[in-house]
């Protein structure tokens, strides 16, 4: 006997699917059974057919709201049942072709599936796909061709056929020896056709079925991520849109359909299109991302489309791209969307999902079969035991006792706990009863404080609306939206987990309701941790930024730790752990470096830390012993910038997408929480000491929210724990392999200098930033580097940052950047970098101030025909704070020298610029080379994320998350920008010097071809070198007396 049954647990109708049931015990079993259902051998119930698929039993079932179903199958007892139970879908035609389902159909009598006829046994090599089945039960003819490659022979298998479900495989052999397999699929009551697609090696070739019989194409629905704007407005929700398909081959339409982050222009996960004139609409999808195994690299199917009209058939042709690995895809015929009459046409694009995204749920789940599989049910749900996370039940009185005690959080929140609190995403500018610095609504936190059970009422009430939305998000769209993608949901997803864990154990909370809200997180837990709704690593297809994969992967185990006793919660937990420290390893240079930016760092170290929290609670292995984590934490701290007056704490340096707004440089509480981590031990000690040096910030901007969630980072640091005495890591010049150098001095009066050199492989998070530095003189700010992706706009440009750009061009990543060599010293430090640029997009240079502009409209970069090699040499003089550049071009394209300084106003003349700086410090520039630089200079400005795209406004909500004595300012920054241009080919060789406000302007003096003497009014130096550069003579002068130097490092290539 085999029993099993399956619960309907949300109150949905689940419509007659083919479900799945392992069939565990081996033994030969017939091909045709008998499954009863809600019934059993001595039990009258329904009895329905049951197809033996492999290992498994394939069975038609549907699901009312709240049914409880059983069924029984007899192991050793063939199917009785109706004779048509025992036919198969399969059928041959006269000339020799498969039909497969609707053979029975007619316009008059439309049978429920799907129908195929396929090109079969004696058909010409190259032929697959005949006709399709409409709605009304009449065929439309397909075609197909083979573009870019030519069919040998093509072999043809029944791989199953019942009552049940048909599978066919086309195995089509190349003129190449390349093998293209075609798998089909039908079932008996669904109106898809599964098609999974597999070949052994990757072609500059295509597959292409002709698609427009099916219906006259005139409108067209899809959920694409970034459309052209002539398609019109989308939906208020999950990016829906309706528009008129482009009339006429010459005018069509051309779009791409492929899984998951579809940033690309005009791309989805699925299409559709109908007509007035037929009853029919055509579906095409790529479903089910965990069947995707794309070794070289996922290619997208394209989908070229022309509005057909009465009489004239219009054009859908689906191009299969040959790619190694195997992929699934979906085809269906529907009934038009709305009114089955012609000429109507109703579709919500506001509401739940509409019936066009039912089909694409049911295809790329969760359908039934998912739901049966599923493990819903937490034993631990009738025990209280909260919270579990990152602390227990036994430890709430002496953390509530401990966060009584804490100034901080009184001035923040128990000083106002009966105030009125504005929601900040309605004002900016939190203020309460002349407060700026107060904690916003986290009723969740407020209980774990006061253990007032009102506090615990009001957060259940709120976040047990977005747990439901939650789950009707995923029961009518699956993971298949933005929103249920990624970070779409991984971020919403934590807040819930974390706050829920704090109230879960309330005294208000019944049993009932805290089994209700478990099972809907195990739904959540068991959708999202599928390879369907986040790729496998091998998988080929892009997860969007590298920093989202540690979000998914830490949330995944985080729900784990939550769900007590759950059946899957110690595997759930150990792939999570074992996967974030592989992350890790990846992500990580040996240096400590990643290949992001810091913040994003941070972020991923900040995920790394919840999850080991939460997991050595359960028994896990932690993370924080791995010499990845240590090594990254060093690096973050010994990068830490001199004190900024601006803030008045040394701040994460501005290279890549690391700005001096809030969102980033509050990431550093998470210094805090490596220490607390690591108690006890000399890296925690010092991991104090970078906390309290990066501004002591007590609450992360990022996921944390002063009206979402703060609560819980309180939990996550110590601020008693011990700290290092000194800033030993801060003292001298170091390299940081794959990043570049943090070159460091200190003056006599206390004052520090700084270089940032941004020379290696790390990308910066899209920042286009390879080549460029940051420079602290004197202790102040002067060369500033705050161009990012997201600010000032969307595109990162190359001219927003102090390095070369070439032919007024954004270029494009990678850029094989990397420090060919490096001297540091006591009094010089010489680098040497260079950068490759191979291609660049069409776009010109900021200011592009349209709100509206958007990089994914700006097309693809194209290749040069000859790469653009810059090579850049750097000297920092510490005691005259004077920096030398000697930059090398080999180019084909004219090229610009930028620069961006803090500075006020500018004076030019011939080949020199004395800067006025914002800050007390001014600068001289000198260009010795070229002979005529064409200097020019503009201004730029930003109020950190509010330019200029879309409402970039929560940096503002930053100083309360600082402690007391702490000073966060708005951190605008103004910047001019000194520009020198360059024909092709062309070097730049320039002095830099920086002196304190009164001081005279520096004298520059070249000396032959390349060398110059330079002085100051803190002393002066001789510097020069010689074609091709590896040796250079620096002699210093200053009252302390001369040093001379030789720079002659070994070139690493």
């Amino acid at each position: 006997m085999i029993d099993w049954s399956t619960q309907e647990p949300f109150g949905r109708h689940w419509p007659a699917q083919v479900v799945w049931q392992d069939l565990t015990e081996p033994r030969a079993w017939p091909s045709v059974m008998d499954v009863v259902v809600d019934g059993g051998p001595s039990e009258q119930g329904q009895l329905i057919c049951g197809q033996l698929d492999g290992g498994r039993i394939a069975y038609v079932t549907d699901l009312q709201p709240g049914q409880l179903r059983h069924y029984h199958l007899n192991q050793l007892q063939q199917a009785d049942t109706q004779a048509v139970c025992a036919q198969g879908l399969l059928s041959r035609d006269g000339d020799g072709d498969i039909t497969i389902g609707r053979q029975h159909a007619t316009p008059t009598d439309p049978a429920p599936g799907a129908g195929l006829q396929l090109a079969w046994e004696d058909a010409e090599p190259a032929a697959a796909v005949r006709a399709l089945c409409r709605a009304d039960g009449s065929w439309a003819r397909i075609s197909n061709q083979w573009q870019g490659c030519d069919v040998a022979r093509r072999n043809d298998e029944v791989l199953a056929d019942g009552p049940v479900l048909s599978r066919l495989s086309q195995r089509f052999t190349l003129g190449d020896g390349t093998s293209v397999q075609l798998t089909w699929e039908i079932d008996v009551v669904s109106k898809a056709i599964r098609l999974d697609i597999a070949a052994d090696r990757s072609l500059d070739a295509e597959l292409v079925f002709n698609l427009g019989d099916v219906c006259v194409p005139q409108i067209a629905y899809w959920r694409p991520h970034s459309p052209r704007a002539w398609r019109g407005e989308r939906g208020s929700s999950h990016n829906r849109q309706i528009y008129r398909i482009p009339g006429g081959r010459q005018s069509g339409d051309e779009i791409e359909i492929g899984p998951f982050y579809n940033w690309a222009r005009d791309a989805a996960s699925f299409w559709t299109c109908w007509g007035q004139e037929t009853t029919s609409s055509l579906y095409v999808g790529w479903v089910r991302p965990s069947l995707t195994h794309l070794p070289d690299g996922l290619r997208r199917l394209r989908l070229v489309s022309a509005s057909g009209s009465p009489g004239q058939a219009g054009q859908v042709d689906l191009h299969i791209p040959i790619q190694r690995g195997h992929f699934r895809i979906a085809l269906a015929v529907t009934e038009r969307p709305g009114a089955p009459e012609p000429g109507t046409c109703e579709l919500d694009l506001t509401g739940p999902g509409n019936e066009l995204d039912a089909l694409h749920t049911r295809l790329n789940g969760p359908d039934l079969d998912d739901l049966q599989r599923m493990d819903l049910e937490s034993p631990a749900a009738s025990s209280r035991g909260f919270p579990r996370l990152w602390l227990g039940d036994s430890d709430v009185p002496d953390v509530r006792q401990k966060l009584a005690s804490w100034p901080w959080l009184h001035e923040r929140y128990v000083d106002h706990v009966d105030d009125e609190i504005l929601d900040s995403t309605q004002r900016p500018d939190l203020t309460l009863r002349g407060s700026p610095a107060v904690l916003g609504q986290d009723p969740a936190g407020a209980y774990l404080i006061s253990g007032d059970s009102a506090r615990a009422e009001t957060a259940l009430s709120q976040l047990t609306v977005t747990l439901d939305d939650m789950v009707d998000m995923l029961l009518d769209y699956g993971p298949s939206i933005d929103d249920a993608l990624g970070i779409g949901i991984a971020r919403r997803w934590r807040a819930l987990i974390l706050n829920l864990d704090l109230v879960l154990g309330a005294e208000v909370v019944s049993s009932a309701e805290r089994a209700e809200i478990l099972r809907r997180l195990a739904f959540i837990a068991e959708v999202q941790s599928t390879d369907d709704a986040w790729p496998a690593n091998d998988s080929g297809i892009p997860r969007g930024n590298q920093n989202f994969h540690p979000d998914v992967v830490s949330v995944r185990g985080l729900a784990a730790a939550l769900l007590e006793d759950h059946r899957r919660q110690d595997a759930w937990l150990g792939v999570a752990v074992e996967e974030m420290a592989a992350f890790l390893e990846r992500y990580h240079l040996p240096s400590g470096a990643c290949l992001e930016s810091a913040t994003y760092q941070l972020v991923c170290l900040g995920y790394a830390l919840q999850l080991h929290a939460a997991a050595v609670r359960r028994g896990h292995g932690g993370l924080v012993e791995l010499p990845v984590f240590r090594h990254a934490f060093e690096f973050l701290a010994a990068t830490q910038t001199p004190i900024d007056d601006r803030c008045g704490y040394r701040m994460l340096p501005t290279l890549g997408h690391v700005t001096v707004y809030a969102w980033c440089q509050t990431l550093q509480a998470y210094f805090a929480w490596a220490a607390k981590a690591t108690a006890g031990t000399p890296f925690s000690q010092r991991m104090m000491r970078a906390w309290q040096r990066g501004g002591g910030h007590v609450v992360s901007l990022h996921d944390y929210r002063q009206d979402n969630i703060w609560s819980q980072p309180l939990l996550m640091l110590d601020r008693e724990l011990p700290v290092a005495a000194d800033d030993d890591d801060l003292k001298q010049s170091r390299m940081f392999e794959g990043l570049g150098a943090a070159l460091r001095t200190r003056h006599a009066d206390g004052s520090e200098g700084f270089v940032m050199a941004k020379m290696g492989e790390t990308h910066g998070h899209f920042d286009q930033d390879e080549g460029s530095f940051l420079w602290y003189a004197w202790g102040q700010p002067l060369l500033a580097d705050f161009g990012t992706q997201y600010d000032p706009n969307h595109h990162a440009h190359p001219w927003l940052h102090n390095r070369i750009s070439f032919d007024h061009k954004a270029d494009e990543a990678p850029r094989d950047g990397k420090c060919v060599a490096g001297y540091l010293s006591d009094g010089v430090d010489y680098l040497c970098g260079e950068v490759v640029v191979r291609s660049q997009f069409f776009h010109g240079e900021w200011p592009d101030r349209d709100p509206d502009y958007d990089m994914r409209q700006a097309g693809d970069p194209w290749d040069l025909p000859t790469p653009q090699r810059w090579r850049r040499h750097l000297l920092y003089l510490h005691e005259l704070e004077v920096i030398v550049l000697l930059d090398e071009i080999d180019s084909t394209l004219p090229t610009d020298w930028n620069l961006q300084v803090h500075a006020d106003s500018v004076c030019t003349g011939d080949g020199s610029a004395a800067f006025v700086g914002r800050f007390g410090v001014d600068l001289d520039v000198h260009l010795l080379k070229p002979s005529t630089p064409k200097l020019s200079v503009s201004g730029y400005s930003h109020l950190g994320f509010d330019e200029p795209r879309g409402a970039k406004w929560w940096w503002r909500g930053a100083r309360w998350t600082a402690p007391d004595g702490t000073r966060m300012t708005a951190m605008a920054e103004q910047a001019l920008t000194l520009r020198a241009h360059a024909e092709p080919g062309q070097p730049y060789f320039a002095v830099l010097a920086a002196r304190r406000r009164g001081s005279p302007q520096a004298q520059v003096e070249a000396q032959g071809e390349w060398g110059v003497q330079i002085t100051t009014a803190a002393g002066s130096a001789t510097v020069s070198t010689e074609a091709p550069f590896e040796r250079w003579a620096v002699d210093v002068q200053t009252p302390r007396g001369k040093t001379s130097t030789c720079v002659e490092e070994e070139w690493r290539q």
